[in-house]
């Protein structure tokens, strides 16, 4: 694993989480896969999911079961698992997929 920038509050797991080069970790990481350049900032978890290039995960953000496609730029407090969306994030035991589309300008102004 190499990581650009693991802070010390950092925590990644030890095992089930693959995460590339180029990442900035400074929350949290657990059973998950992060591609290049992914930014996971300070007192955000992630688990068990899969956060592809460039993806922007805001502080205090909470996020499983799910899939963030490539640039995509979650908000600040952002809670993203399977009852996200009123529950429609997919069939049971299947990853919510979360695009740029999801978070438009009106939709971030309603996560502050």
């Amino acid at each position: 694993m190499t990581v650009r920038h693991a802070s010390p509050s950092a925590e990644i797991g030890r095992s089930g989480s693959l995460i590339a080069g180029g990442c900035e970790v400074e929350g949290a990481v657990h059973r998950s896969v992060l591609f290049p350049d992914v930014r996971v900032s300070t007192g955000s978890r992630i688990t068990r999911s899969v956060v592809l290039p460039g993806a922007i995960i805001g502080r205090n953000c909470r996020i499983s079961d799910a899939i963030v496609e490539s640039h995509c730029r979650v908000p600040d407090g952002s809670v993203i698992d399977a009852s996200w969306r009123g529950g429609t994030g997919g069939n049971p035991g299947e990853p919510v997929v979360v695009t740029a589309d999801d978070f438009t300008p009106e939709l971030i102004y309603a996560y502050a």
